[in-house]
């Protein structure tokens, strides 16, 4: 009798006990969701429905489009977009032919050469270029020393901005392509090959439509990304009085016009709101046969005969040109003891490299990118990785809604999130503007639509059932997280860490409009360095530094992802 009553007792205070703790982990599964929501609301819904409220004022819109400058910059973005488009994809598609389907012998050269250019930060390109064809640059130079010749070359226009964006994004056709390529099935060229086709015909008719949704696809990317691009522009455009939409918006944000800044903002928004929603779709339909027999794995190469020296030579000279030159005139000016000098051994110094690194002001800048990026990247991996993790074991309206509105960061150039966090945290009731805040939330912003995108492939491949068997052990959601999600998604949580961080050490755009005393960035550095009386070498140096951190941290990159497969 004694024994059942003690049963019952003990019987009891198990389901008390079992109660408790399911009200404790449903009590912390509730704060987590609460907490979510509002540090979404005030990192990305917040500052963006801001600047939309903002904008409705139809008479500034009226006003904005009576300004003949506001044409005239819509139509310079328009056709650096079109143009960086297109010599972008002429450039990667053909090196991407080259090298998947063609007997070419220095693939492994062009593709570290496609991968190096890809990782100088475009406004460093720019500030090549102007080393390579101002004036008194290398170019000039060289001609004068070898041919007596003076040219007359004016390294700042239109041009100038479509070829140096294409030099930066030829990288991402050529990897796309290359991909596109790689993938879809040679047995349709084989038969028409068999029944008597000619190369010719083939490319026009199987390999091109095989192709085609790729190129459309990346070629959108590409637009988008020349549309919102503010450095290159600023670097060789500004200097003769020429604008583009993100240097419009720099404008008037620098004379304290908010209202056009916010007005001409939303334009750009759409423009990218469309051209991303394009790009969705038209991933979202874009199939390719896929074959796994040997023919596939080893695909027959066209011999390049007798045009293989020719071909070789321009490959190489491309590579060269648009990435080892511009590389090696950064790298050699940051040795000159100043700008103009002639390249000789007693003009070369490392005071430079001396100066950046005993500079307070530059010292204060180093610290200043590492703090924010570590935070923002820090910060941008954990909210992403819990948005990813929500909605991957309960797929419900909250959840979806969480993953929708990370992503849409993604869609907005970096110059119009910081007229956002302008408009949002310049008053009451978060008043951050002035604060390094103000730059690290909308870092944040920025950086986990881009920490999603680098997880999102791992978490979906996790077994569902290590999540039910963990979660029937009466593990809570943040122990299941914990103990099981984290350990199989860290390289992906690394690699997605690493890149935000490398982004936060090159960001131009927000640093430079959010910032104030005491809270200057590497990117406000590289973008002043010059106006404050450095001079080409010491931005240049600082540059050469930039480049080694961002070449280190993508081989870091590149061994975690190797490490994860």
């Amino acid at each position: 009798m004694k024994t059942k009553v003690h049963l019952e007792m003990e019987s009891k205070k198990s389901w008390a006990t079992n109660g408790m703790k399911n009200t404790s982990q449903f009590l912390k599964e509730t704060v987590m969701y609460v907490m979510l929501c509002i540090i979404i609301f005030i990192i990305i819904i917040y500052p963006l429905l801001n600047l939309l409220i903002k904008s409705f004022d139809i008479s500034v819109f009226i006003s904005l489009f009576k300004d003949k400058s506001t044409y005239i910059s819509l139509f310079n973005t328009l056709i650096i977009g079109i143009g960086v488009t297109f010599f972008s994809i002429l450039f990667g598609g053909s090196l991407a032919w080259l090298v998947v389907r063609t007997d070419f012998r220095h693939k492994k050269f062009v593709k570290l050469f496609a991968l190096i250019g890809f990782m100088i930060p475009s406004y460093i390109l720019s500030i090549s270029w102007i080393e390579i064809f101002s004036k008194n640059g290398y170019l000039s130079r060289l001609l004068k020393f070898l041919f007596d010749y003076d040219y007359n070359f004016f390294p700042y226009s239109i041009i100038s901005v479509i070829f140096v964006l294409s030099i930066h994004l030829y990288p991402l056709a050529f990897m796309s392509i290359s991909n596109a390529l790689e993938a879809y099935s040679m047995d349709y060229e084989d038969a028409a090959f068999v029944c008597g086709a000619d190369r010719r015909r083939i490319m026009r008719t199987i390999t091109f439509p095989m192709i085609i949704p790729s190129i459309l696809s990346i070629g959108i990317l590409i637009f988008s990304r020349s549309m919102a691009n503010f450095g290159v522009p600023a670097a060789l455009c500004l200097p003769i009085g020429k604008d583009v939409v993100t240097t419009k918006i720099f404008s008037y944000l620098s004379h304290l016009e908010l209202v056009n800044a916010t007005v001409l903002s939303v334009i750009l928004i759409i423009i990218s709101a469309c051209i991303y929603i394009i790009n969705s779709k038209i991933i979202s339909k874009r199939k390719y046969a896929s074959s796994t027999n040997k023919k596939f794995r080893n695909p027959k190469l066209i011999k390049l005969g007798k045009r293989s020296r020719i071909v070789n030579f321009f490959a190489i000279a491309f590579c060269i040109c648009v990435t080892g030159i511009p590389l090696a005139s950064i790298v050699i000016t940051s040795f000159l003891k100043r700008w103009g000098l002639k390249i000789q051994l007693k003009n070369l110094t490392i005071n430079n490299y001396v100066t950046l690194f005993t500079n307070p002001y530059t010292n204060k800048s180093f610290i200043n990118s590492m703090v924010y990026g570590i935070v923002g990247a820090t910060a941008a991996v954990i909210i992403g990785c819990l948005v990813l993790y929500l909605f991957y074991i309960n797929k419900n309206k909250l959840t979806s809604s969480f993953m929708i509105i990370v992503t849409w960061p993604i869609a907005f150039p970096n110059i119009v999130l910081a007229v956002a966090a302008t408009l949002s945290f310049i008053n009451k009731p978060l008043k951050l503007y002035g604060t390094k805040w103000i730059i690290i939330i909308t870092y944040i912003a920025l950086f986990i639509p881009i920490a999603v995108k680098n997880m999102s492939g791992i978490i979906e491949n996790i077994d569902k059932s290590l999540i039910k068997a963990s979660r029937m052990s009466g593990a809570s959601i943040l122990s299941t997280l914990k103990n099981i999600i984290i350990p199989l998604i860290a390289p992906g949580m690394t690699s997605a860490w690493i890149l935000c961080f490398l982004i936060a050490l090159r960001e131009i755009p927000i640093s430079l409009l959010l910032y104030s005393s005491g809270t200057e960035t590497l990117g406000v550095m590289l973008f002043t360095l010059q106006s404050n009386s450095y001079g080409l070498e010491m931005t240049s140096t600082l540059a050469v530094v930039i480049i080694i951190m961002s070449l280190i941290g993508n081989l870091i990159i590149k061994k975690v992802r190797r490490r994860s497969k």
